[in-house]
């Protein structure tokens, strides 16, 4: 009977610690994501402006703050 009574104590104990008694998955953050990655161009003559636009989303749980971008 004590063995019992130490686990069923046991128990309520940890069910009274505040938060979770099991890791959650962290927040992911925000996550950009791209309809394509890349762009196909034909013979661009030096000095000549090309200009590509990218499509994208954010799939995060959090807000998608771009704070610079540069080409690459």
């Amino acid at each position: 009977m004590s063995n019992r009574f130490s686990i069923t104590c046991l128990i309520c104990m940890l069910a009274a610690l505040p938060g979770p008694l099991f890791a959650q998955e962290p927040s992911a953050g925000p996550k950009i994501v791209f309809e394509t990655e890349t762009v196909q161009l034909t013979q661009v003559i030096r000095g000549e402006v090309v200009e590509a636009e990218f499509v994208y989303r954010n799939d995060g749980d959090a807000p998608l703050r771009i704070l610079r971008a540069k080409p690459g």
